[in-house]
């Protein structure tokens, strides 16, 4: 018996710097997908700040640019929600069900061992 097993990968690359004392923070997630284009062959989604977002230099304010921040996160998530299918099961008790829904990530929960 052959078991062949295909895997859809991807890289979410998301970068903003508006949160650290650091210019340039959000170039490394850009460079990363730029380096692998040659031989990567999954898919790639890359989520960049907007550039009209004057960021704050204030040093002591520990919560500059915090709604951008928010709103950056909410869209990366809603982006990875969309692309990324789940699936889950529980108290399987050692046998892994063969009627498995289709998913990029299969959550196993619960009692997985044999009940003998």
């Amino acid at each position: 018996m052959i078991m062949v097993i295909i895997m859809r990968t991807m890289i979410f690359g998301a970068g903003t710097d508006l949160g650290v004392h650091i210019d340039g923070a959000n170039l490394g997630p850009v460079q990363l997908l730029n380096d692998i284009k040659t031989f990567y062959q999954g898919e790639t989604y890359l989520l960049e700040r907007d550039t009209d977002i004057i960021k704050s230099r204030n040093l002591s304010d520990r919560r500059k640019n915090e709604y951008e921040i928010e709103k950056f996160n909410s869209t990366l998530y809603k982006v990875m929600v969309d692309k990324i299918k789940c699936v889950g099961i529980s108290d399987t008790h050692g046998l892994l069900p063969a009627d498995l829904p289709p998913g990029d990530l299969l959550f196993i929960a619960g009692d997985i061992s044999p009940l003998d």
